[in-house]
């Protein structure tokens, strides 16, 4: 399942997310944005494309743009994490824009710098500056390959798109057409990028936004399923059940 944060890819400068976190995991999901972690005790599996790296207590991962990404516990950890637009630091951001780093850890030469990039977000200079600490450690050990703009673009924008127009009966034809793109490139794109298609992507969305919607609100089920994009309840049913592993009421009750 993986997420595309259209809530941390405006273009205006800011610190989007910025907090302390315990035992951290999160679904597979991407955001054009820059991403900083802080480790400071316990252990963390980073999910990043097709690779694994284990973030060690006292490191820090930097995260570039449109990179799809996840964590996952291996017991208690504790750290900060946040996402920042790349405005905050442009011209690191200019100069890197068509690369990627062979392995986002690093070692912060102050790991106290998290704190204080989270107690500086109303005061842009400093949070710049705290930022750009944390980029010259990481810079010391980085390496850099090019990366395919292209195609992380282009994911990056239907992933955007399925965000905004889940609730319609939209198709890979359809969004292929809006594009200016054969529907067969893309598909194949999303193939290779994310190992899934566009209708199972469209269905982790839809279903993920029906579960915060059975959990949240008193609306039938019903009500529900047309709210997120289905046509038939059975259809929602069925996906709802191959994607969360039981059924909508099952779902709703257990958690009530």
């Amino acid at each position: 399942m993986i997420f595309f944060e259209s809530d941390r890819t405006r273009s205006d400068g800011e610190l989007y997310y910025s907090r302390h976190f315990h035992d951290l995991a999160s679904h597979l999901h991407l955001h054009n944005s820059f991403e900083l972690l802080c480790l400071e005790e316990g252990e963390l599996i980073l999910e990043l494309g097709k690779e694994t790296f284990t973030v060690r207590a006292g490191q820090g991962v930097l995260l570039f743009p449109n990179q799809v990404h996840g964590y996952r516990r291996t017991g208690p950890s504790r750290g900060y994490v946040c996402v920042f637009s790349a405005e905050l630091v442009g011209e690191f951001s200019q100069k890197t824009q068509k690369f990627y780093p062979v392995c986002p850890l690093f070692d912060p030469e102050d790991p106290s710098l998290g704190t204080r990039i989270s107690s500086a977000a109303k005061d842009r200079y400093l949070l710049k500056s705290h930022l750009y600490a944390m980029l010259h450690s990481f810079e010391k050990a980085a390496v850099y390959v090019p990366r395919a703009t292209h195609g992380t673009e282009l994911t990056g924008q239907i992933l955007s798109l399925i965000a905004e127009r889940y609730r319609e009966p939209i198709t890979m034809r359809e969004i292929a057409r809006e594009m200016g793109y054969d529907h067969r490139y893309l598909t194949n794109l999303m193939q290779r990028g994310l190992h899934t298609t566009f209708r199972q992507l469209l269905n982790e969305y839809r279903i993920s936004h029906a579960k915060h919607l059975l959990i949240s609100t008193n609306s039938p089920v019903e009500q529900i399923a047309g709210e997120c994009g289905y046509e038939s309840i059975c259809s929602f049913n069925r996906n709802f059940k191959e994607i969360a592993g039981t059924t909508p009421t099952a779902y709703r009750h257990s958690r009530a």
